[in-house]
């Protein structure tokens, strides 16, 4: 129910916000030009209150639908100017110079267009938040574990350039000529300088992740894979998550490991993956919490790790993150056998550090394959055709632990057709998740920015996202991407504005700017009711020297409200598709 009721709250905030910013660009440009405006509307329907100031009345009405500004003589008809007392010819719209009534209508989409890059720049001028230059993990066996790089590590200075955030070291780190990187870190307040070749870093696209440094903790849910060692004993099973240790909270697996000291045993809490109560005294039903199971750990002097073994801890914990917590049915994984539990450890002899090895090595198996080509095409923007034999990639070799027993498969992953930012994307994958909340967010840092460092980087981001819109529909054009999954509707936009308000305030605005956008576009369509649809008269009206004939322009009219009627109708339905479909 609450979040139901900050959906509709939000919705309500950013449909408001975005409706009033459309009908003012209107608005703004018709008083400039001497159009009579006698009503400023938020919502459609019968007035419900509002104000009267410079001639306009403005009002909230009683359906939530969009908004409108009245203008004198819009209506070929009449009909409006009679019900409202008439307007003087000298103020009516229609009397205006086509490049005058142009504008109007142009103002309102160019109102939307204009909104992200102030948004935007506001965003950034208020401060940004970033994640902070805090190193959370270290990979074993890495680069960065050879320059003893440790979890906890503050990055202040990378290839001579002062960083404060993730953010600023990606950038750097793509920017730097070839050559020694330089990296100074601080540790326990004391300055350590360490100087790493550039291709430790990757090749043509340098990261962190191949230098062996991620900015998210490991968490304190667990895997074990060995029967024989203390934590297995103790109870303990893959996907396990430590919420205290002798009374202590512990939220990381550093903490985690300081936490459980080898001499002596521990009484540990912890919350077993899906294994949940119902909760009673809640409003909602359905509502559970996590069991808290207790155990008593006790050290084995007896026992050691593996000599394989790449995290040498003496109870035999390892961090979760390579640990199966799910098989998809009918995937490559499940074909080849793999179960919940086991743990990956290599794929075609590539030893594996965390899941974006996985995702990267699985990928390599489509490499030189025109998967445009292989996977079934769609012959419209509605459905698509299915083909009876999957696209495969290259078949690789599975290397695992299940059970403390090392086990080879062999598997081919299934491509699958995805959607990223509105571009179609085929990918192969093996149909295996990790446990959920296997890395914990790093620690944020907000970014302020001046005014003329902001206003670049909007223009910037807001390229960026413009870019995706008319990305999302020239594949829609061309069939490349279904309906259903290019446009929502009015549910779709509340549902998505109650998300990111949940996120924090800088996530709304984004996603506010990146809708106001799209609204923009849509309305420059040159579709009857539309705004597009009115440019597009105007705009043959001044070629013309002439307007459309008033019967074509009404039967034109009348097909466009149709139109928009039904198209209304269609993407409410999928909205609630979507919804109910989570």
């Amino acid at each position: 129910m609450a979040d139901v009721l900050l959906w509709i709250l939000a919705g309500g905030v950013m449909v408001g916000v975005l409706v009033i910013v459309h009908e003012a660009g209107h608005y703004v440009v018709a008083r400039l030009f001497g159009v009579g405006t006698p009503i400023f509307s938020i919502g459609m329907g019968p007035r419900v209150f509002g104000f009267r100031f410079w001639e306009t009345d403005f009002r909230i009405s009683l359906l939530p639908i969009g908004g409108y500004v009245l203008m004198a003589g819009a209506d070929a008809f009449g009909e409006e100017d009679r019900e409202w007392g008439g307007q003087d010819d000298d103020k009516s719209l229609m009397s205006k110079p086509v490049w005058q009534r142009f504008l109007v209508m142009l103002a309102g989409p160019a109102a939307n267009l204009i909104l992200p890059f102030i948004l935007f720049t506001g965003v950034l001028m208020f401060g940004e938040p970033h994640d902070d230059s805090v190193v959370g993990i270290v990979h074993p066996n890495s680069a960065a574990e050879e320059l003893g790089l440790q979890p906890g590590d503050l990055v202040v200075e990378l290839a001579g350039h002062e960083v404060d955030n993730w953010m600023e070291m990606a950038r750097v780190l793509v920017s730097v000529p070839p050559g020694d990187i330089g990296l100074v870190y601080e540790r326990n307040g004391t300055r350590h300088e360490t100087v790493a070749p550039r291709s430790v870093f990757g090749g043509d696209r340098p990261s962190f992740e191949a230098f062996g440094i991620r900015h998210e903790w490991l968490s304190t849910r667990v895997g074990v894979s060995d029967r024989t060692s203390p934590a297995w004993v103790a109870g303990l099973r893959p996907g396990d998550e430590f919420k205290t240790v002798d009374g202590r909270t512990v939220e990381t697996f550093v903490e985690l490991t300081e936490a459980l000291t080898p001499d002596r045993s521990h009484e540990i809490e912890i919350h077993r993956a899906d294994d949940v109560a119902p909760t009673r005294g809640t409003e909602a039903e359905g509502d559970t919490h996590p069991v808290t199971h207790t155990f008593t750990l006790s050290p084995d002097p007896e026992w050691q790790p593996a000599p394989t073994e790449t995290v040498l801890d003496p109870w035999g914990l390892v961090p979760v993150e390579l640990f199966v917590g799910e098989v998809l049915p009918d995937s490559a994984a499940a074909t080849a056998g793999v179960k919940r539990g086991d743990r990956l450890m290599a794929i075609d002899g590539t030893r594996i550090a965390s899941w974006n090895d996985v995702l990267g090595l699985v990928s390599a198996t489509t490499e030189g394959m025109d998967l445009q080509d292989e996977m079934p095409s769609r012959s419209s923007g509605c459905g698509a055709a299915e083909s009876a034999e999957p696209v495969l990639g290259r078949a690789l070799t599975l290397d695992l632990v299940r059970d403390g027993q090392p086990l080879s498969l062999e598997f081919q992953p299934k491509v699958r057709r995805e959607v990223v930012a509105g571009d179609v994307h085929y990918r192969p994958i093996m149909g295996v998740k990790h446990f959920g909340r296997a890395v914990r967010a790093g620690d944020r840092t907000e970014v302020f920015y001046t005014l003329s460092e902001a206003v670049p980087r909007a223009v910037e981001q807001g390229n960026t996202v413009l870019e995706r819109t008319f990305t999302v529909l020239g594949n829609l054009v061309r069939g490349k991407l279904m309906f259903k999954e290019s446009i929502g509707g009015p549910i779709e936009i509340v549902r998505t504005a109650g998300y990111a308000a949940k996120e924090g305030v800088h996530t709304f605005v984004r996603v506010m700017g990146m809708i106001s956008f799209s609204l923009g576009i849509i309305n420059l369509l040159p579709v009857p009711v539309l705004d597009g649809g009115q440019i597009l008269f105007y705009a043959v009206e001044g070629i013309r020297g002439r307007p459309l004939p008033l019967v074509l322009r009404e039967r034109i009219q009348m097909v466009g409200v149709l139109f928009l009627a039904a198209l209304m109708v269609m993407v409410i339905v999928m909205d609630i598709g979507r919804w109910l479909e989570g």
